[in-house]
């Protein structure tokens, strides 16, 4: 599915990337000082809200590390853990920001489903790429982006207008290096239980 950004940007456009299963993290710490007490990570970033273990080496994500269905996100969770993830859908506008500026998306346009009826849209985060295959880094959460924009409960933006603002600060200033992507997040399905502090992943 394609279209365009929701509400105020009628020109961003966006395409279906794909879903992930995303591990249900509480913001702790220095994280938790600049995005907000009671702030869940569901940033597009793996960095601090990550997959399950050993995600990847089942080789059933599309070119972009993500899942084409829910159905096949929800095959690499371990049994166990199932109530600690949840499933999040991406769509990601068709332009990158390089160096300030918009310039034509290079990302692969993988053949990802629909986001399905009665999913929750959390919000937009701004990603940038730069040498791996797949999106890197979510300044929003793994810089402490959190406390320079006004992130939601999800440490995400509420408008593409400000995802946009954002990719174009990161891409331009001394965040992480690559180019910057809008993604629209939404999570399927009922949220999961975060672990208690400190509890390893099994």
């Amino acid at each position: 599915m394609e279209g365009t950004g929701t509400g105020a940007n009628e020109a961003l456009q966006f395409f279906d990337a794909g879903f992930f299963p995303k591990e249900a993290y509480m913001a702790q710490g220095w994280l938790e000082e600049r995005a907000g007490k009671g702030t869940r990570i569901c940033s597009v970033s793996r960095c601090i809200s990550d997959g399950p273990a050993g995600w990847i080496q089942h080789w059933k994500h599309n070119g972009l590390g993500m899942f084409d269905s829910p159905e096949l996100a929800r095959t690499v969770i371990a049994q166990e853990d199932s109530q600690h993830y949840e499933i999040h859908g991406y769509r990601v506008a068709t332009v990158a920001f390089e160096e300030g500026q918009p310039v034509a998306g290079a990302l692969r346009q993988p053949s990802a489903g629909d986001i399905p009826e009665g999913a929750a849209l959390l919000g937009y985060d701004a990603v940038g790429k730069d040498l791996a295959d797949f999106p890197e880094c979510s300044p929003l959460s793994c810089n402490g982006g959190a406390e320079e924009f006004e992130t939601n409960e999800w440490c995400l933006l509420a408008t593409p207008e400000e995802a946009a603002k954002a990719a174009a600060r990161f891409s331009s200033e001394d965040w992480e290096p690559g180019n910057y992507y809008v993604v629209e997040v939404w999570r399927i399905g009922p949220p999961a239980t975060p672990r208690p502090s400190g509890e390893p992943e099994a």
